[in-house]
């Protein structure tokens, strides 16, 4: 199994993404942490930044919208078996918004399953590496009352935007909780709130910077400091 999980875009460790990648330099970038935008102009443009980095490091990459699969558990399954991709990468967002999406579409089948057997790297950045988790109301802010939770962070989004309940199960790929943006004074707050649910849970938290990167390939996990 190969992760690459940053905080922020691909930190500061793009040429190891582009090793681990190897020789399937084709990824799938999913779009739909983004989905709360409910703007698709808005969710296309923010995703650009991610296909031209990957670009940058020889990956032809494409955006994967996994709303068109809802319900489409096959038929999802054969188009990633189509494309050959070397990585799956899910950008920052909504991390409920993402796990829903990827429940509803059977992607976050894909995506164990491809990882256990080698088949292609799963990375992502904030949100795309808060779900490579377990229970990821660990991540959720509780709201003062009378509190309107910024969209990005919430958790009942899914109702408005996909028309189902959220779904709060992360990929279960690692047993630690990624804390991302861990040096930015506009996210430190909701973070802390994290770190001290997961602690209350007795889990382990990887504390990421925004140049960090946390990488697991097969038994061995690093922190990368930027």
């Amino acid at each position: 199994m190969k992760l690459f999980l940053a905080s922020q875009d691909l930190g500061n460790f793009a040429t190891i993404l582009q090793e681990m990648v190897g020789k399937k330099k084709r990824a799938l970038v999913i779009s739909n942490a983004r989905d709360y935008y409910n703007d698709e102009t808005r969710i296309a443009r923010s995703v650009e930044k991610t296909l031209v980095n990957l670009g940058e490091i020889g990956i032809e990459a494409e955006r994967l919208d996994l709303r068109p699969f809802f319900g489409k558990q096959a038929e999802l399954a054969r188009y990633i078996e189509e494309k050959q991709a070397g990585l799956i990468f899910s950008v920052g967002g909504n991390v409920i918004c993402l796990a829903t999406a990827l429940h509803e579409s059977g992607m976050d089948e894909v995506i164990r399953q491809g990882v256990a057997e080698d088949r292609f790297v799963y990375g992502g950045y904030s949100a795309g590496s808060l779900v490579a988790s377990h229970n990821l109301s660990l991540y959720l802010i509780d709201a003062k009352s009378g509190e309107e939770l910024p969209p990005c962070f919430n958790p009942d989004v899914t109702k408005e935007i996909y028309g189902v309940e959220s779904y709060r199960q992360g990929l279960g790929l690692i047993p630690e909780y990624v804390v991302p943006h861990m040096d930015r004074s506009d996210c430190i707050d909701a973070m802390r709130k994290g770190l001290n649910k997961i602690a209350q849970a007795s889990a382990e938290a990887i504390c990421l910077d925004d140049a960090d990167v946390f990488v697991v390939n097969d038994e061995n996990k690093e922190i990368l400091k930027g």
